[in-house]
């Protein structure tokens, strides 16, 4: 699966990468990159024009290798801010998952203050300036309140309870889950045939959330197929 990661500087794109990507992942970051070829610390985020020139152009070779002949044995994350409409185009071709991470305007500003060089308020003004109203492929609605959301049921979750998905259990700790991921807020209506006023209401492994999609194919889920064994002997 390739997922793109979009939103303005200081939303918390890399924090989701880092959340949600398990080892071995291939994730393309512009700052990492900069940072690895320049020697500079992982944390830096001003870069020259001659190094930010050389970056976007090693960037573009990579995710276009990366669409063409995407690895089958692991996942890819793209931290993306703001693709043209080319590029959106490409990666709805390759079937990438997209999401865009905004905490909100106040929120970005405010953090870029404090974390960012003054530039990066323009940058921020102009991703939200050229935001359009209507909810494309590129927004999926999951932004801030999505997040809190999710917050609110890892905060109820009793760490074992089955995946309605695949039926193994689910843990708070990404390392104990079977895809190594993070778990992922799930909608049991799916946003593309109920529309985007649902709160997610449950969590799903990582990868049983990417697979499942708009929830066609419901009735052949793996938990179905494959009866789980409990620790106290029981199957269901």
């Amino acid at each position: 699966m390739i997922h793109v990661i979009l939103g303005p500087p200081t939303a918390g794109k890399s924090t989701h990468v880092r959340e949600h990507a398990k080892p071995g992942d291939i994730r393309v970051d512009f700052d990492d990159i900069a940072n690895l070829i320049t020697g500079m610390d992982p944390a830096n985020h001003t870069h020259d024009k001659y190094v930010s020139t050389v970056v976007r152009a090693a960037r573009r070779t990579l995710i276009s290798r990366l669409l063409e002949a995407p690895p089958d044995d692991r996942d890819v994350w793209i931290i993306h801010s703001s693709p043209g409409p080319t590029q959106l185009l490409e990666y709805e071709k390759a079937g990438a998952e997209l999401t865009t991470i905004d905490p909100g305007k106040d929120v970005v500003m405010k953090r870029i203050k404090t974390e960012r060089p003054a530039a990066m308020q323009a940058v921020a003004g102009k991703w939200y300036d050229t935001r359009t109203p209507k909810r494309s492929t590129t927004e999926k609605g999951l932004g801030w309140r999505h997040q809190q959301q999710r917050d609110r049921l890892l905060r109820a979750h009793k760490d074992g309870t089955p995946c309605w998905w695949c039926g193994k259990p689910m843990y708070r700790d990404k390392a104990r889950n079977p895809d190594g991921r993070a778990l992922a807020a799930d909608h049991t209506k799916a946003r593309a045939t109920h529309g985007t006023r649902h709160l997610a209401d449950r969590l799903l492994h990582s990868t049983c959330n990417s697979q499942r999609q708009a929830g066609d194919h419901d009735d052949q889920r793996p938990a179905l197929k494959t009866p789980t064994t409990t620790s106290a002997g029981f199957k269901w």
